[in-house]
C-alpha cells in the first residue's frame, strides 16, 4: 500500500508539472498576441515603438512606446 501512494504522489507531481509547463507556454503565446493587436493599433499613429529586446520561443518581444497625452 505503501508503494501504491508513492507512485500515485509521483504521477500526480508529474501531471501537476505538465500542467505548470502548459501555463507557461500559454502565457508567452498571450504576450505575443496582445502585443501583435498593440503594433497593428499603433502602425496607425505617428508614434512608433521602440523594440528593447527581441523575442524567442520562450519569451514575447519588448518594446517601448512614447508617451501620448489623451486628449
Amino acid at each position: 500500500m505503501l508503494k501504491e501512494t508513492e507512485k500515485q504522489r509521483r504521477r500526480l507531481y508529474a501531471e501537476l508539472g505538465k500542467r505548470v509547463e502548459r501555463e507557461r507556454e500559454l502565457a508567452v503565446v498571450l504576450q505575443k498576441l496582445e502585443l501583435k493587436k498593440d503594433l497593428a493599433q499603433s502602425r496607425k499613429s505617428e508614434l512608433r515603438p521602440k523594440l528593447i529586446r527581441k523575442g524567442d520561443a520562450g519569451r514575447a518581444a519588448i518594446y517601448k512606446w512614447k508617451y501620448e497625452r489623451k486628449k
